[in-house]
């Protein structure tokens, strides 16, 4: 990277459409090659042999068989790309062979007659325009090191495209992911309760456990699970969605509590794990899935589900970014103590990467302060550390500091569903709270 222009560096740094329409047409072409490196290929600039039709050509690293080729085109906003480029991107000899897929990257945007040429019969050609381009290298940022050569690259065949955002079926029930990366802040307590609280409110309730410790699966079904382990099986989880055994809906079981549904989870599903570098062909299957679920009957809760929880794990996992990326809506239980908003700041940063994905903003509720007590340092926390990052380093993301604090209380972790104690009645409030701002928000999408 380091004969790369400097400019190319800082461009990728803080991209801006602007910024990409200033450079000449042979620089824009340059530094699209620099971003594909950046993604983990390994790039050809063949624009001067007019003959291969193509201004780029990428494969991945280590292999002989080109991947893509990729035609330029730094335009004006106002002047947009015709059919007829299309056309003969789609007609050029590098991408002829059937396993090498035409693209064409632009400033500006592109016709109408060009996306319907893009998507017509014969080999499809992959249409990115400027805010694309802007979200493929945002995805990127989040996603890899130039170091990382043992992984995949990043196709940017998943930011092209006239409704290029990942299926996401709308209506049903809305999808909150519970996460922070940082461990023991309460975010399976805090799944838990949210989804016992619902329940008792008359709504249907799935969770879905993404953490392979499988802490909610083992608070939910703990008879199941010590029949399992007696008899000498296993329950089927998540595990056997990831490893393409079984369908999402098929792994649904009903828990100990009335109106709560549960896909769980297994210390297998670590094994599953592919790291926390970006894969959006994983990533956006999950979203796929998981957002199908949203009208899906559930027979044990007598109808489809008013609310889907996801348990994520506190590590920047494959299973993280893809329940990061699924959510409706994400929400932050902190631990009164700095280290939790460290690690709520690392898990937005993620968060900012899935946006990038899916195309969506605005999706971060805010922060749940639990394992609150009267000590000076709890104190100082809540009145001065937390309101600091809301208006300082977590302010990108929006969010709220809910009110209702969830108290610290032993018994929590063995309350029967239905008893108050002091944090139980404080989940109950959390829940309320959740709810309330969850109804605002859809309401001004509207």
């Amino acid at each position: 990277m380091s004969a790369e222009p400097a400019r190319f560096a800082e461009l990728f740094n803080h991209p801006t459409v602007e910024a990409m329409h200033s450079l000449s047409s042979q620089a824009f072409e340059k530094f699209v090659a620099y971003v594909l490196r950046r993604a983990g290929y390994d790039v050809k600039e063949v624009g001067p042999h007019w003959l291969r039709g193509v201004d780029l050509e990428f494969r991945a690293p280590g292999s002989t068989r080109t991947f893509g080729g990729v035609e330029c085109k730094r335009y004006a906003h106002d002047n947009l790309v015709a059919a007829s480029v299309v056309q003969h991107v789609r007609g050029a000899s590098v991408v002829s062979k059937p396993s090498v897929k035409p693209f064409v990257i632009t400033t500006g945007d592109f016709k109408d007659t060009a996306h319907d040429m893009a998507e017509s019969e014969g080999k499809r050609v992959y249409l990115i325009n400027g805010s694309q381009l802007i979200r493929y290298i945002t995805y990127i940022q989040g996603s890899r090191h130039d170091d990382d050569a043992v992984i995949s690259a990043l196709s940017p065949e998943f930011f092209a495209g006239r409704n290029n955002t990942p299926t996401r079926i709308t209506g049903g029930a809305t999808i909150l992911a519970v996460a922070n990366n940082k461990g023991g802040v309460g975010k399976t307590t805090t799944a838990y309760y949210l989804g016992v609280e619902y329940a008792r409110q008359g709504k249907r309730v799935l969770l879905i456990d993404f953490d392979g410790q499988g802490n909610l699966t083992e608070r939910c079904i703990p008879h199941q699970l010590g029949s399992a382990s007696n008899q000498g099986f296993q329950l089927q989880s998540i595990v056997h969605y990831f490893s393409g055994k079984k369908p999402l809906a098929e792994l649904i079981i009903p828990t100990e509590t009335p109106g709560v549904s549960l896909i769980p989870s297994d210390p297998f599903l670590t094994l599953r794990d592919v790291g926390g570098a970006g894969r959006p062909d994983i990533e956006t299957q999950v979203i796929h899935d998981i957002h199908a679920l949203r009208h899906n009957m559930i027979a044990n809760l007598g109808g489809t589900p008013d609310w889907i929880i996801l348990d994520t794990p506190p590590a920047m996992s494959v299973f993280t970014r893809a329940g990061l990326a699924a959510a409706d809506f994400v929400l932050a239980p902190v631990r009164p103590r700095p280290a939790s908003l460290s690690g709520t700041r690392n898990m937005l940063l993620t968060l900012r990467t899935m946006d990038a994905l899916t195309g969506t903003k605005g999706r971060f509720l805010g922060t749940a302060v639990t394992h609150w007590d009267t000590l000076e340092l709890t104190k100082r926390f809540v009145e001065i550390d937390l309101p600091g990052a809301i208006q300082g380093s977590l302010q990108e993301f929006g969010g709220y500091p809910f009110t209702s604090r969830i108290p610290f209380d032993n018994q929590l972790d063995s309350l029967e569903p239905g008893a108050k104690t002091r944090g139980a009645a404080a989940y109950a409030a959390l829940a309320d709270e959740v709810a309330q701002l969850v109804q605002s928000k859809r309401q001004s999408q509207k």
